[in-house]
């Protein structure tokens, strides 16, 4: 199922002229919702592209026709026309690179995360003292860092962001303290 096109769209997937586009529905273009006084035709753009191809070819679209150069040339015009439908719907904003999200999501997670997990930090001391009790600050930056971690570790998004920091950290060399000594000599040749 493709996306809803009125007739101007249909031509302009093809870039053809409204004029062809009407001869297109007067030959048979299939047509999802019929249109009325007002109201435009509405076609699916797949069905129509696969209407279009068939038209197209050579003994209806019969595969081992004689005419494979223009099987060929009408399979490329098909391709262009499927890829005029993807550059239509991305001007339209109805298509975006799912790369693109990614990053954006990825990154507006970890702020948020962050953030989170700052809250124990600067709500612990205020929420003591609201109940006037200042010792009790890290009991309630504990509840809160327990609390905000099993929610947050629910999320999909962070099961990822664990991993790649266990990754990371396995990546991450370890020095023993106190085993290696530095010193400040310099071979000289």
């Amino acid at each position: 199922m493709g996306m809803k096109l009125n007739l101007k769209q249909v031509a302009e997937m093809f870039d053809r002229s409204m004029g062809t586009a009407e001869k297109w529905l007067a030959n048979g273009m299939p047509v999802e919702v019929q249109g009325s006084r007002g109201k435009a035709h509405v076609f699916d753009s797949m069905e129509v592209i696969r209407w279009w191809f068939k038209e197209q070819l050579p003994d209806g679209g019969v595969e081992g026709s004689k005419d494979s150069e223009i099987i060929s040339k009408r399979r490329k015009m098909a391709a262009d026309a499927e890829l005029a439908e993807i550059k239509l719907n991305k001007e339209k904003g109805l298509l975006v690179d799912i790369a693109d999200i990614e990053d954006v999501v990825s990154h507006e997670y970890k702020l948020l995360r962050a953030n989170l997990l700052k809250l124990p930090g600067s709500m612990s001391a205020r929420l003591a003292e609201e109940f006037n009790d200042p010792s009790a600050a890290s009991e309630i930056n504990a509840i809160l860092v327990d609390e905000i971690s099993a929610a947050l570790s629910e999320l999909q998004a962070d099961k990822k962001y664990a991993k790649e920091q266990k990754t990371i950290k396995k990546r991450t060399p370890k020095i023993p303290s106190g085993k290696f000594k530095t010193t400040n000599k310099t071979k000289s040749g």
